[in-house]
């Protein structure tokens, strides 16, 4: 963050739920662009895993995504048996840090809004995945005839249904 805040002309890529915090507490207060709402369709986060894995271990998979969805639900209600959790595997992290993260998560509803709000969390859409791969197509990252079905699942995700 150093170069940002030494050179005003510069900009810096960070997640709104942290680097923000130590940029305002360094004195300066950034304007923060989503990258969603400049017309960015990726998701920010993706459960990754190789197609034998997913065939051999679909249950455990599909379980890790209902339990994922359901910490994320207890979490947003009362983090703090997570603060607790995070700062025990990690001292060092601040309170005030965790707090701004946990805003930020409900200011922009990161994690609770757009598909999961209907959809439940860990949710993922065919219409997203769509409109990533063309945007991937007109900025020259992906071949238009690449099947980008073929990079996903939504056998997963489609029972959980954990609503935020």
């Amino acid at each position: 963050m150093q170069p940002f805040l030494a050179d005003k002309t510069s900009a810096q890529q960070g997640y709104v739920t942290s680097e923000p915090f130590s940029i305002e507490k360094a004195g300066v207060k950034p304007a923060v662009f989503l990258l969603a709402d400049l017309g960015y369709p990726p998701y920010a986060q993706t459960l990754v895993t190789t197609r034998a894995a997913l065939e051999r271990k679909r249950d455990e998979i599909r379980a890790f995504i209902r339990a994922s969805a359901e910490g994320w639900k207890s979490y947003l209600s009362d983090p703090r048996p997570g603060n607790a959790l995070i700062k025990k595997d990690n001292p060092q992290m601040e309170d005030e840090l965790i707090a701004f993260g946990l805003r930020k998560m409900k200011e922009y509803s990161l994690v609770s809004g757009g598909d999961a709000a209907k959809l439940g969390m860990m949710t993922m859409s065919d219409e997203r995945w769509r409109r990533t791969h063309e945007f991937m197509v007109a900025a020259k990252l992906l071949k238009a005839q690449t099947d980008y079905r073929r990079g996903y699942t939504l056998d997963l995700v489609k029972g959980v249904k954990v609503l935020p």
